[in-house]
């Protein structure tokens, strides 16, 4: 098992993000608000398992500012540095997210 349970997630969540910032046809654009809602939902998730519940408090945002139910309509000047923050957060949240230690 590894010591770094959101890892993969953060690391896909990292990539996502970052491959938004291409001229991409829409589609991309639609799969990327349901995958990063997604991820950032799986990560709080192990975030509130492993016992450091405040990551939550950036991956909430995210997943609000992503999400496909509710879309927030932005201009592409505005997505282009959120995207980039989103893609900085999903890895270090990925590196830095340790698991809870057992109770032996």
């Amino acid at each position: 098992m590894s010591s770094r349970p959101g890892l993969v997630f953060g690391l896909a969540g990292a990539v996502l993000s970052l491959i938004a910032l291409a001229n991409m046809p829409y589609g991309y654009y639609t799969f990327d608000r349901v995958a990063l809602t997604a991820l950032a939902v799986v990560m709080a998730v192990i975030a509130v398992r492993n016992q450091v519940p405040g990551w939550i408090w950036g991956l909430a945002p995210i997943a609000l500012l992503w999400n496909p139910a509710f879309p927030v309509h932005l201009d592409r000047a505005t997505w282009a540095p959120l995207n980039v923050v989103a893609a900085a957060f999903f890895l270090v949240c990925g590196l830095l997210m340790k698991r809870a230690p057992s109770s032996s």
